[in-house]
Parts: C-alpha cells; sequence; structure tokens
C-alpha cells in the first residue's frame, strides 16, 4: 500500500511538472507586408526587437507576403521592416502579453532604402 502511495505521488509530480513547463510565457507577432497598391511584398525582412532587452528576432515574408515571429518573450518591442526598393518601415510600442499573437500588418512605401517612414 505504500509502495502505491509512493507511485502515485510521483506520477502527481511528474504531470504537474509537466503540465507547468508546457504553459508559455511568450507571445507572437504576424502580419502581411504589401505595398501602397495592396500587392504583396515576398522576401522582405521583418525584425522584432525587445525594447527591455535588445533581444531581436528576424523572418522573412513567404510568397504570399506573410510573416510569423514567434516565441517572442512578453514585453515591449519595436517592429522593423525591410525591402528592396521600398522605405524602411519603423512601428514602436508593440506590447506582447503571455500567449498573446500581435497581428500587425504594414504597408511600405515606395523609395530608397535609406529613406524611413515610422508607423
Amino acid at each position: 500500500m505504500h509502495r502505491r502511495r509512493r507511485r502515485i505521488c510521483v506520477l502527481a509530480v511528474v504531470l504537474a511538472a509537466l503540465s507547468s513547463s508546457a504553459q508559455q510565457i511568450t507571445g507572437g507577432i504576424r502580419g502581411i507586408v504589401a505595398d501602397p497598391s495592396g500587392a504583396i511584398v515576398r522576401d522582405s525582412t521583418v525584425t522584432a526587437r525587445q525594447s527591455e532587452t535588445g533581444l531581436t528576432r528576424s523572418a522573412i515574408t513567404d510568397r504570399t507576403g506573410a510573416y510569423v515571429l514567434v516565441e517572442l518573450p512578453v514585453g515591449h518591442y519595436q517592429l522593423e521592416v525591410q525591402a528592396k526598393d521600398f522605405q524602411k518601415y519603423v512601428q514602436q510600442g508593440i506590447s506582447l502579453n503571455v500567449n498573446e499573437m500581435a497581428t500587425i500588418n504594414v504597408r511600405l512605401a515606395i523609395g530608397a532604402g535609406t529613406e524611413q517612414v515610422p508607423a
């Protein structure tokens, strides 16, 4: 009987540990990058930088202009998008909460890559 209780107790501890490790303390950002006419812009570089730590994560838009940045620690972010023949796009003040997937669609302005358009 004592042995059975011990097994049940050990099993309960293991299940609790697995359950707590499955909970995420991260969020993500996704969206579509388009030009002024609404046409998708593929192969854009999308970078999120966390204000508190400077952590950066990047992604490249796919053939549909979509990007996804996952497993970003909760906090405040700046999003930057760059593509050839377009002005750099910067958006600040993005807040991510636990398990939140923020959607930020971007319209890039046509111009030299050295110009910057704040959001």
